[in-house]
């Protein structure tokens, strides 16, 4: 005999009873169980066999554990009401996934130029994690997930960067690569974006930062001379890394600061944003950081004594 003990409200539509505290589900020479963890659904009873109509039984406890529960030769005893006793056959179950509240990442890698295997320092719960990449000659693409995660932004995963590759871009679909949001019931997807440089040992790149301390994210645009285009900050940062660069100092990078935002700073790791140094198989970094400043406004009033009228004005900020 197998008997489960639950704490819930029980409703019975042909009893009209209400049951509140502790009852038992007994099930004689069951067929098949197998238990799941926790999970949430309901029993709904198709017939009573004593002749009544049946009624509607849900559970929600954290301790419930039904799956596949079936007794078809035996009926199903409901006990707990006053000691009263329901023999019900035969019982429908209906139970929701057991990874509800739970989410998923799931980390994609896309190459340009080749194919490769590329590893990732990960935090401890996410583990250790390879992913292969597989298409043709001009690139491929591969992918590693794991699911049962708990909500929050607590994970986080960088790669390990393979000697002839240039990491272009990463981002994630919930925070960033360093602050991975998990959410309930939904996949965060990260991508990491590749290019093979098979001249890496005699070549360099250029990695542009992007960071703002105020206001919200938005594209930004830059006027260089190494190919950098304009790319979107996600949670107030982004980048974007040029490499197949010749080495040396004849590079230059300016940003076109959009109204209401205010360039505090931009330095280089080699060199300045007017005289970039680029260096055989070295990444030169180049971070700018601006703020946000909401705009003000200007407000003119006019007043009149012994009469009204209309009044033009002469302005440098747009009143006529």
């Amino acid at each position: 005999m197998i008997r489960y003990f639950f704490k819930k409200i029980i409703f019975i539509t042909a009893l009209f009873v209400l049951v509140f505290g502790a009852f038992i589900i007994e099930a004689e020479n069951v067929d098949t169980f197998s238990s799941v963890g926790i999970t949430t659904g309901s029993i709904k009873i198709v017939k009573n066999t004593t002749g009544g109509n049946g009624g509607s039984f849900t559970f929600t406890s954290a301790n419930v554990s039904l799956n596949n529960f079936f007794g078809p030769s035996n009926p199903l005893i409901i006990a707990g009401f006053n000691g009263s006793t329901f023999r019900i056959a035969p019982c429908t179950f209906s139970n929701t996934s057991t990874s509800s509240g739970t989410g998923s990442i799931k980390v994609v890698k896309k190459t340009v130029g080749n194919n490769g295997i590329f590893s990732f320092n990960a935090s401890i719960n996410l583990g250790l994690i390879s992913i292969g990449t597989t298409g043709t000659s001009a690139g491929g693409s591969g992918f590693w997930n794991i699911s049962g995660l708990i909500p929050g932004a607590k994970y986080s995963i960088s790669e390990i960067v393979p000697s002839g590759w240039d990491l272009t871009s990463s981002s994630c679909t919930n925070g960033t690569t360093s602050s991975i949001n998990v959410v309930a019931n939904q996949e965060t997807v990260c991508t990491f974006n590749n290019t093979y440089n098979q001249n890496s040992s005699t070549k360099g790149s250029i990695k542009i930062v992007k960071n703002i301390t105020s206001g919200v994210d938005r594209t930004f645009g830059f006027t260089n001379n190494f190919g950098v285009t304009s790319f979107r900050t996600v949670n107030r940062t982004g980048f974007q890394t040029v490499s197949g660069l010749d080495p040396g100092s004849n590079y230059s990078i300016s940003e076109l600061v959009p109204n209401n935002w205010t360039l505090t700073s931009s330095s280089c790791t080699n060199g300045t944003i007017n005289n970039i140094i680029v260096n055989a198989g070295q990444t030169t970094t180049c971070t700018f950081t601006n703020k946000y400043t909401a705009p003000g406004f200007i407000k003119i009033v006019k007043k009149t004594t012994g009469g009204n009228g209309t009044f033009s004005f002469i302005s440098s900020f747009g009143v006529k």
